[in-house]
């Protein structure tokens, strides 16, 4: 069940995340600054990369090299702050604006959930030390 869930959670961060890059390239040239584009491209494509080790770690169980689970450790330890930063961001924008995106909430708090569903599938995949 928590693989599962764990999938589920992936696919629909990456996919977000898909469409904010695409987005970004896309429309967000003409209007906003270089930096910020650079930005969202840079953390929405690690976001894809990260849920694809992800998947390919929760059903393939092909990722036994040490290297590849390390940087699934630190790539999902990343997440979590950056769904943190993302919903609080959010907030801020909303009471500055008054314009809510809820989906960018609902993305954040998924993002904080994909980082701790996924260290605790690492957690169990670990090797028990005799």
């Amino acid at each position: 069940m928590l693989k599962i869930f764990t999938t589920l959670l992936t696919v629909f961060t990456s996919s977000i995340a898909l469409v904010i890059a695409m987005h970004s390239v896309v429309v967000d040239v003409q209007e906003a600054s270089a930096l910020w584009v650079a930005q969202k491209v840079v953390f929405s494509t690690a976001v894809v990369l990260l849920g694809a080790l992800t998947l390919w770690n929760l059903w393939s169980r092909a990722v036994s090299r040490a290297s590849w689970r390390r940087i699934l450790w630190v790539g999902a330890i990343g997440l979590v702050p950056l769904g943190g930063l993302t919903v609080v961001k959010t907030v801020h924008l909303a009471r500055v604006t008054g314009d809510w995106e809820m989906y960018a909430i609902a993305a954040g708090v998924a993002l904080i959930g994909q980082g701790l569903l996924t260290l605790w599938n690492l957690w169990d995949q670990q090797p028990e030390e005799a």
